[in-house]
C-alpha cells in the first residue's frame, strides 16, 4: 500500500534564541522571510509520502545550534570531504535506527544523486523547498513510499558536524518520525556546500552554505543494490588469509573478505544464488596482520573488523554501509604475539562481541567486552595446543555463539555455546581440514543459520558449505579458484 499522506515541518534555529516561521500552505520554506539577527542559523523540512496532500504547522528545535563556514567541499576544521560527510550522515541515521531495533537502510547511490542534485538546486537557486519530483526521480521497480528531510545552513566562522545535522533532524518530530520510519528500506543524502548572498542582514556580502537533502524509500523487495561507497578492488593473488564477515553492506547476507598479497582487505558480496559477487575494497596495509570480523564491537549497528599487527597490538576498525574501513583505527589491546586470538560474537549473553584467546600453554581463555574496554581474563578451556579455533556463529539455531575447532590431524569440532562464555561437550562436524584455511562465523545465504567456508591451500580453491542449523553443513561447493 502506497502512502499518500505527507507532513511538512519547518524551523529555524538561531545562535541565542528560537524563532519560528509562520504555518506553511505548501512545500515551500522560504528562509528570507524570516526575521534573523544572529549570522548564522538552519532550516530545515520534512516530508512523507509520494504526493504533497496534506501539511502541519511548523515546530521549532528547544536547542541552539550554532553552524557555519564550510568551503572547498570539506568542513571547516574537519577536513571532511563531501563524500566522507554524506557517509558520516548516514552511518548516523542507521545508528538512531538500529539502537531502537529497527533496521538499517541500505545506502543507494541512484538515490543519492537524486539527494545530490536537490541539494545543488537548492544551492544554485537560492530556494528552499522540497522536491516535487522525488518519488518519480527514485528507482521504480517495488518502490510504494518515500519521504525527504532537506535543510540548509549558513554561517561564517563555526563548523557543522555531520553530528549537529543528525542532532538537529532527530530534534524535530517530523524529521526523526522520517529517520526512524520501519517501513523505509533505503536512503540517499546528498551534501553540497558553497557560497551565495547571506539570507539576512550580518554585515556580510556571502555566506558559506551547506545544504543536506535525505532521501528515504521503501521496496517491497530488495530495491537497488548500488551502494555509493563500492569501492571496485583488484586483488593480487595468492590469497593472505580469508574470513567471513556477517553483513557488511547490509543485504542480508553475510560476505566473505581476503587480504591480497599486497595487504588489500578485499570484501566479495554472496549472492542469492550462491556465488560471489565483484570485489570491493574495504582497506590496505594489512600485510602480515590477522583479521577478523567479530560483530559491532562500537554500538553504532555497523559490523567491526579487528586486527592484530605483528607486534601484538589489537585494533578496532569501523566500517561503513559499503564495507569500506575507517583508515583510523582504535587501539583496544596488545601483547597478543603470543596468543591466537580469536575474536567472536557475543560469547557470554550481554549481546556484545568478546574475545577468545589460546596461550603458549594451550589454556583457552574469555575476554569479556564490556563497550569500551575487556574485562579480566577468564579461563574457559585447556588443552588447545596445535589446534585452530573459529567463532562459528550460531550453528545450531539456539541464538548462543558457538566455537569451531580443527585438531593437528584436520579433524573439525563443533562446541557449541551455553551463552556464559562455557561450551558444551565437542561433536565432530568434519575431517580432512589439515589442507585447509577456514573461514567461519557469517550467515552467507541469509537463511539464518552459519555458513563456513574452506580455502584448499594446495590447489587455491575456494568451497561454500552451507550450514543446516544443526551442527551439520552441506557439500562443499566451489566459489573461487586461484586462491
Amino acid at each position: 500500500m502506497r502512502r499518500v499522506i505527507a507532513v511538512l515541518v519547518s524551523l529555524f534555529v538561531a545562535a541565542f534564541g528560537l524563532v519560528a516561521p509562520a504555518a506553511a500552505d505548501g512545500p515551500v520554506v522560504d528562509p528570507a522571510t524570516l526575521e534573523v539577527s544572529q549570522d548564522d542559523g538552519w532550516i530545515a523540512s520534512s516530508i512523507v509520502g509520494d504526493g504533497l496532500a496534506e501539511a502541519s504547522g511548523p515546530v521549532a528545535v528547544a536547542q541552539d545550534w550554532p553552524v557555519g563556514a564550510l568551503s572547498g567541499g570539506s568542513v571547516t576544521g574537519q577536513a571532511l570531504t563531501t563524500e566522507q560527510f554524506e557517509m558520516q550522515v548516514t552511518d548516523l541515521i542507521n545508528a538512531e535506527r538500529t539502537s531502537r531495533g529497527l533496521r538499517p537502510l541500505r545506502a543507494s547511490l541512484a538515490i543519492m544523486i537524486v539527494a545530490r542534485n536537490w541539494s545543488t538546486y537548492l544551492l544554485n537557486s537560492g530556494q528552499f523547498y522540497h522536491n516535487p519530483n522525488y518519488f518519480g526521480q527514485m528507482p521504480q521497480t517495488d518502490l510504494w513510499g518515500g519521504g525527504e528531510n532537506i535543510m540548509r545552513a549558513w554561517g561564517s566562522t563555526a563548523s557543522i558536524t555531520p553530528k549537529d545535522v543528525n542532532n538537529g533532524f532527530m530534534g524535530s518530530p517530523g524529521h526523526r518520525s522520517n529517520m526512524l520510519d520501519p517501513d523505509w528500506t533505503h536512503v540517499g543524502v546528498g551534501v553540497v556546500t558553497g557560497t551565495r548572498p547571506c539570507p539576512t542582514a550580518n554585515g556580510l556580502a556571502n555566506c558559506a552554505f551547506l545544504y543536506v537533502t535525505e532521501n528515504f524509500a521503501a521496496y517491497e523487495n530488495s530495491g537497488p543494490t548500488d551502494s555509493p561507497w563500492w569501492t571496485p578492488a583488484t586483488p593480487v593473488t595468492p590469497f593472505e588469509s580469508v574470513l567471513l564477515a556477517p553483513d557488511m553492506t547490509s543485504d542480508g547476507r553475510g560476505e566473505v573478505m581476503a587480504i591480497d598479497a599486497t595487504g588489500q582487505l578485499v570484501l566479495y558480496p554472496f549472492t542469492a544464488g550462491a556465488t560471489l559477487g565483484s570485489p570491493g575494497l574495504s582497506g590496505t596495509g594489512f600485510a602480515g596482520q590477522r583479521v577478523f570480523a567479530p560483530g559491532d564491537w562500537t554500538g553504532d549497528g555497523f559490523p567491526d573488523i579487528a586486527a592484530i599487527t605483528a607486534g601484538g597490538d589489537l585494533y578496532r576498525y569501523t566500517a561503513n554501509l559499503g564495507g569500506r574501513l575507517n583508515p583510523s583505527p582504535t587501539k583496544i589491546g596488545n601483547g597478543w604475539q603470543t596468543f591466537q586470538a580469536i575474536p567472536a560474537a557475543d560469547l557470554n549473553g550481554d549481546k556484545r562481541p568478546d574475545l577468545l584467546g589460546i596461550d603458549a600453554n594451550g589454556d583457552l581463555y574469555l575476554y569479556a567486552w564490556l563497550g569500551d574496554h575487556f574485562t579480566t581474563k577468564k579461563k574457559v578451556g585447556w588443552g588447545w595446543t596445535g589446534w585452530q579455533l573459529y567463532s562459528g556463529g550460531d550453528l545450531n539455531k539456539d541464538g548462543r555463539t558457538d566455537i569451531l575447532g580443527i585438531n593437528p590431524a584436520g579433524f573439525m569440532y563443533c562446541y557449541h555455546g551455553n551463552g556464559n562464555g562455557t561450551f558444551q561437550t565437542k561433536k565432530l562436524c568434519g575431517n580432512g581440514w589439515n589442507t585447509f584455511q577456514l573461514a567461519a562465523g557469517a550467515d552467507l545465504n541469509g537463511d539464518a543459520w552459519a555458513d563456513i567456508v574452506g580455502l584448499d591451500t594446495v590447489s587455491r580453491k575456494l568451497y561454500y558449505y552451507r550450514g543446516y542449523g544443526s551442527g551439520t553443513f552441506g557439500s562443499k561447493q566451489q566459489i573461487g579458484n586461484g586462491w
